[in-house]
């Protein structure tokens, strides 16, 4: 694979050896150096380099921690961590403790440069092969897994933050019977049109637009009241009704439309992401039975 320049992050304790460290890759990388008194996951968090480059020697971090704190953050889970170590004895510890790689000292340099470019590309080729995970075959947005994870995520964050967060949940009217009625092809064709239709409506860098169960689409929209959310579900109704889908199953001259559940909610502590989930299919459920073509929301 190519050799394309990265964004790693040297962290020790001994200048040495960060200073060793950073001459051996800092001719095909960007690197930044940190050494005592920081925080390693709150920097990780803050840079969420392409790799991270942890010397054990002379540190009294508590290494597995770490990766175990690590392994749990959705984002900073996908970051390799490569171990610098003075001794195997270390290196193994740190590899069942889920590093990727070690490298013992004495520094080498073909060796560090190689261990360093085959930990980014095997983190590449992860990425990759995650990234296709999450999205739907037939639309080309995010999947049900990706809204999983995402909810997940920016639950904590909000959580954090105190902010509030939205779903927004979307069934197409009828869609049993427009499927019934034009065949599969045709029910593909509906679900990319309404899929491109409705992405520009989801448009925030922070929000995600995702296919949600056979006939519906679902919107996680981190730090959005009620009034902002509801201001997004109608955009959403109305673009779907203004598309003009025909949709005879339903009755003559008929057209697709759309209901929606919309809940927004500051998370809680001891609450989960799920109850949220559950509050916008539960008005969902309301707005079809009230006739469907509309959106019912609360908290």
């Amino acid at each position: 694979m190519s050799h394309e320049s990265h964004a790693i992050l040297v962290i020790s304790e001994i200048s040495s050896n960060a200073d060793a460290l950073k001459g051996l890759l800092a001719s095909e990388h960007h690197v930044q150096v940190a050494g005592a008194g920081i925080d390693p996951y709150d920097l990780i968090r803050e840079t969420e380099p392409s790799l991270v480059l942890l010397d054990l020697e002379g540190t009294d971090l508590d290494i597995p921690n770490l990766l175990n704190h690590l392994q749990e953050d959705p984002v900073l889970s996908r970051i390799p961590v490569l171990l610098a170590s003075p001794d195997s004895e270390h290196a193994e510890a740190g590899i069942k403790a889920g590093a990727m790689e070690c490298i013992i000292k004495p520094f080498h340099p073909l060796l560090v440069q190689n261990r360093v470019r085959n930990c980014l590309d095997f983190s590449r080729c992860k990425d990759s092969l995650h990234h296709f995970s999450l999205v739907d075959a037939i639309t080309g947005i995010a999947n049900r897994r990706r809204f999983e994870e995402f909810l997940n995520m920016e639950w904590r964050r909000n959580l954090r933050n105190q902010t509030p967060l939205t779903i927004i949940l979307m069934n197409l009217d009828l869609f049993t019977s427009f499927s019934e009625h034009y065949g599969a092809s045709a029910t593909e064709a509906c679900l990319r049109k309404v899929a491109s239709a409705l992405s520009p409506f989801v448009q925030r860098p922070g929000d995600l637009f995702a296919r949600f169960g056979r006939d519906g689409f679902a919107c996680v929209l981190p730090e959005t009241d009620m009034v902002g959310a509801v201001s997004v579900a109608e955009r959403l109704r109305a673009e779907v009704f203004a598309l003009a889908i025909p949709h005879e199953a339903s009755g003559p001259g008929s057209t697709l439309t759309a209901s929606l559940g919309v809940a927004t909610g500051v998370p809680l502590n001891g609450a989960e992401p799920e109850d949220l989930l559950v509050l916008a299919e539960r008005h969902l459920f309301d707005a079809k039975r009230s006739g469907r073509n509309r959106l019912v929301f609360g908290s």
